[in-house]
């Protein structure tokens, strides 16, 4: 705990991990630490974590050859330069643009998307390539990478990938926003999750179709209680959807020749989308009453007198750290909340705060009558910090990749002030012009007034108490 020796306790609402049993488990794990000695703390785990654990788990239904594949492709050439010059000259002759071969991640099945695309984009030249490369190198691999190739089912794989993995990756990219997203979160994952149970009908199929589950059985329930494996919703697989490029390549005669590889294939696809829901449930809590009621706070939704709850006492007692749980307090929040949407104060008119709750409120904060008093005094204090409750650790990740870029192996002696300095700077950069680069910036007049002999010429300071790694003879 001597981590939080220099923050008020009473500023920590919120706890946010990933979802490993060091940092979440139930039992001496930080999130269970966390419970202990800051009772009402929000425990979430990061939601782009979950999503990138979701997608893993659903690609282990498809069959193996079709990574391979893509990695086999990349090891073929990643360290041979002749081998890239002649492959430019086939895609030169196919006219697709040059590109290079992207390299497959090891661990992030998130970032196989772009390593998908890409191979679908060059198949036609690679499948020439290797043809080449079979008659005059005779390499064992370029005999296997061809062998695949020609397997039409393996092509109608990574046409799947490449159609449904943007369900999980444009998510992904979207929580991952240093904005205040905290307020649809809730509605942006039960999109998603109804997004792949259901599919929207589409005008070249007779029949309305739907990814796998029917949709009365889907829409009669509360989506916490939809079962992803319950049979008896089940589509029909000749309505399952999977994409328009999978539908036409399957109406292929090499691929319609086979009918009993084509079940097979849309089985292993429906397996994809029933695994892919059930982790996307496991992780996330549908029925979370805090989730769903940080919508709450939403500008458009505590302007609006239909779409928003007569009452916050719900909300604020499930966050009792964001605001004080005293009878008098939580009378002034609700009087708050229930005379908001009758007020009339210029920034409510506002466009561009209405799509920023952050900063919405805290003009709200700042909002006064022709009296000068303050219109809240509780209520946009209580919504900035429900609104500082972490989602993702994305932003802790990027700051992470900063510090390695600055502590090196060259430069490992550099102790934390310093690191956190050079990496402040970083950032006091990308604050200024979009053109401003570290020969045009100019310090501050506020900036020049601190470089005194006592800032600069420290000797002896607690900051420099640290645990850096340090190397002696």
């Amino acid at each position: 705990m001597d981590t939080f020796k220099n923050v008020p306790t009473a500023n920590i609402v919120g706890f946010g991990s990933d979802g490993c049993s060091v940092m979440m488990g139930a039992h001496d794990s930080v999130a269970s630490r966390m419970t202990e000695n800051f009772p009402g703390v929000t425990i979430m785990k990061c939601i782009c974590h979950s999503l990138h654990l979701c997608a893993s788990e659903a690609c282990k239904q498809l069959p193996r050859a079709a990574e391979d594949l893509v990695r086999g492709i990349y090891n073929h050439f990643k360290a041979s330069a002749k081998r890239q010059a002649a492959f430019a000259e086939f895609q030169k002759f196919f006219d697709l643009d040059v590109h290079k071969i992207l390299r497959p991640s090891q661990t992030r099945w998130l970032s196989m998307m772009a390593v998908v695309e890409r191979t679908l984009e060059q198949w036609d030249a690679l499948h020439l390539f290797f043809r080449d490369q079979v008659l005059s190198a005779r390499l064992t691999s370029a005999e296997w990478i061809l062998d695949t190739l020609r397997r039409p089912f393996i092509k109608a794989y990574l046409l799947f990938v490449q159609w449904i993995l943007p369900k999980f990756t444009s998510m992904n990219e979207f929580f991952q926003s240093e904005k205040t997203i905290i307020t649809v979160l809730h509605e942006r994952m039960c999109q998603a999750y109804e997004e792949l149970l259901l599919l929207y009908p589409g005008a070249y199929w007779p029949v309305r179709p739907w990814l796998y589950l029917k949709e009365a059985y889907v829409h009669r329930r509360p989506l916490s209680e939809v079962d992803p494996t319950a049979a008896e919703g089940f589509t029909p697989l000749e309505h399952l959807f999977l994409g328009v490029k999978v539908r036409n390549w399957l109406e292929t005669p090499a691929c319609a020749a086979h009918p009993k590889l084509v079940e097979d294939f849309k089985i292993r696809c429906r397996n994809f989308m029933i695994t892919g829901c059930q982790e996307l449930r496991k992780r996330y809590d549908f029925g979370n009453f805090v989730l769903k009621a940080l919508g709450w706070l939403s500008p458009a939704t505590a302007m609006s007198r239909q779409d928003r709850p007569p009452s916050i006492l719900q909300l604020a007692r499930a966050m009792p750290r964001c605001v004080a749980q005293d009878d008098e307090t939580l009378e002034r929040l609700e009087e708050e909340w229930r005379k908001f949407p009758s007020l009339n104060i210029p920034a409510m008119r506002n466009q561009e705060l209405i799509k920023a709750p952050d900063q919405f409120w805290h003009e709200m904060s700042m909002a006064t009558d022709a009296c000068g008093e303050h219109y809240f005094k509780v209520l946009p204090a209580f919504a900035l910090s429900a609104l500082a409750v972490p989602h993702s650790n994305a932003s802790c990740e990027r700051d992470f990749s900063k510090i390695n870029n600055v502590k090196t192996k060259i430069r490992n002696r550099l102790v934390t002030p310093t690191v956190r300095a050079v990496v402040l700077s970083s950032q006091s950069m990308r604050r200024g012009p979009a053109d401003q680069c570290c020969h045009s910036w100019s310090p501050a007049k506020e900036m020049r007034s601190r470089m005194t002999a006592a800032t600069i010429y420290r000797t002896a300071t607690n900051e420099l108490d640290v645990d850096d790694l340090t190397f002696h003879d």
